[in-house]
């Protein structure tokens, strides 16, 4: 490309870094022509690096990206809450208008339960999307889990098999309990899903105390 005097090109170049990694650089060109502006001498070239600046930019067009995920994922979660407020309303309605020795009561206290556990997801989901920190609580495992057994069960299906299999005098432990629901739900799915027809899932509760040689194994050791 032949340019006239006067005028300059600018590109973006790139030049292989250290380990791999890819340097960006900002050139302008410009011709070089002789005192008679007939001649063209050559091309002068002038870089400066702008690596760290497009690492910038990119963190922060990525950050924008996470920011309109959040919101989106905040009126989502909101407007899934107002629904499980309408569910756990009138479930608790149907409750106290039927007799607690029929099935009908059971499954409204299900629905109940399941829309409760709904809504503390939901409220990780809203604290998501406001940045908010976890609310971790001192809980009771056995307890936590022996909750979630019915609601696993229908999850994962008739076809497999659960057991829970609770260490007695379990430590309680300091954790957000929606996280404790994510985690065995995530765990139960893989699970059933790379079993073939009939099967057991077994989970089991138990203790451990780690010792400085194994803190690599256990990341969360402190």
């Amino acid at each position: 490309m032949t340019l006239p005097p006067g005028q300059t090109l600018t590109i973006e170049e790139y030049l292989p870094g250290e380990n791999g990694s890819i340097r960006t650089f900002l050139t302008k060109k410009f011709p070089v022509y002789d005192t008679s502006h007939d001649t063209l001498m050559g091309v002068a070239t002038l870089s400066t690096e702008v690596t760290a600046r497009k690492q910038a930019e990119e963190q922060l067009n990525q950050a924008q990206k996470m920011e309109s995920v959040g919101r989106l994922a905040g009126g989502v979660a909101h407007d899934f809450n107002n629904m499980l407020t309408a569910i756990m309303g009138y479930a608790q309605a149907a409750i106290d208008e039927i007799t607690p020795a029929g099935p009908a009561h059971q499954y409204l206290q299900e629905v109940l339960h399941a829309a409760g556990r709904s809504a503390d997801l939901t409220r990780q989901l809203l604290a998501f999307a406001r940045k908010q920190a976890i609310e971790p609580k001192i809980l009771d495992l056995n307890r936590t889990i022996n909750k979630m057994m019915n609601m696993l069960h229908r999850l994962i299906g008739e076809d497999i098999h659960m057991v829970f299999n609770p260490t007695e005098n379990l430590w309680q432990i300091k954790m957000d309990p929606t996280q404790i629901d994510q985690l065995l739900a995530n765990l139960c799915v893989n699970a059933r899903d790379v079993i073939s027809g009939v099967g057991t899932i077994t989970i089991q509760t138990g203790m451990k105390r780690v010792d400085q040689a194994e803190q690599w194994f256990y990341p969360c050791y402190q």
